[in-house]
């Protein structure tokens, strides 16, 4: 995705923070004859295929679903919480450190992951019970920065080679600003890591730990824009075995 970002908008870095993107990946699965699951393969090029297989699995809905998620419709029913999401960030760039946060892109691209995350379905009152976040993890799977940064590093390895003719064409013709040449090219962006942040903090105040620099009040504004925080448990038992295995 970045690479094609570097094609469509080259160094124009306000035309390219207009621009939203997504794909839609399609694994393929095989199940063997003791029941065992096997992913064969992931198409980068996948489509959502509705209601043509209906009599297997109807998707029309999850499918209209999923363009909401994206913004298609403007999320309409921002109105419920836009204030108090806003609220919520600023407190966030005041306490974090941020020069100016809105000129930094900061604000806007963790805006837009409240929405998308108030945007996922809701099956029996339970908001995100349909599409989820997936990375960066959920509150609720939240296993810290340090192992989020590991999973990361270990994809990104898996992925690079210098030696690799194609990734030094790679590198080289989609390379840009911060992502040049070399493992660089895939390092997190400050946005990712301010997102990052973001989430382990807002975990933090659904738990409690920051009850000493936030009122009652504060934290009832987290748990509204936030509806994996919801499910955080005091304990700390949910399992995040998955991020750094």
């Amino acid at each position: 995705m970045r690479g094609r970002e570097a094609q469509i908008f080259g160094d124009n870095v306000g035309r390219m923070n207009s621009y939203r993107r997504f794909a839609f990946l399609s694994p393929d699965f095989a199940v063997d004859d003791k029941g065992k699951v096997y992913m064969e393969e992931m198409n980068t090029n996948g489509f959502m295929i509705g209601d043509t297989y209906s009599h297997f699995f109807p998707a029309q809905s999850e499918t209209i679903l999923i363009m909401r998620v994206l913004g298609a419709d403007g999320f309409p029913d921002s109105w419920k919480y836009q204030e108090d999401a806003e609220k919520v960030v600023d407190k966030y760039c005041a306490g974090a450190g941020f020069d100016d946060c809105e000129k930094q892109g900061v604000k806007k691209e963790i805006l837009r992951m409240i929405h998308e995350d108030m945007s996922g379905g809701e099956v029996g009152g339970k908001i995100g019970s349909i599409w989820k976040r997936s990375f960066p993890p959920r509150e609720n799977e939240w296993p810290g920065i340090e192992k989020v940064m590991l999973f990361w590093d270990r994809y990104v390895n898996l992925m690079h080679n210098e030696n690799d003719r194609k990734w030094k064409w790679y590198a080289k013709k989609f390379g840009r600003g911060d992502h040049t040449y070399g493992k660089d090219f895939l390092s997190p962006h400050y946005l990712d890591l301010a997102t990052w942040n973001f989430i382990e903090w807002r975990r933090n105040i659904a738990l409690g730990k920051e009850d000493d620099m936030y009122d009652k009040g504060f934290r009832a504004l987290v748990l509204k824009t936030c509806p994996y925080c919801k499910l955080v448990v005091s304990d700390e038992s949910t399992s995040h075995k998955m991020w750094y295995t």
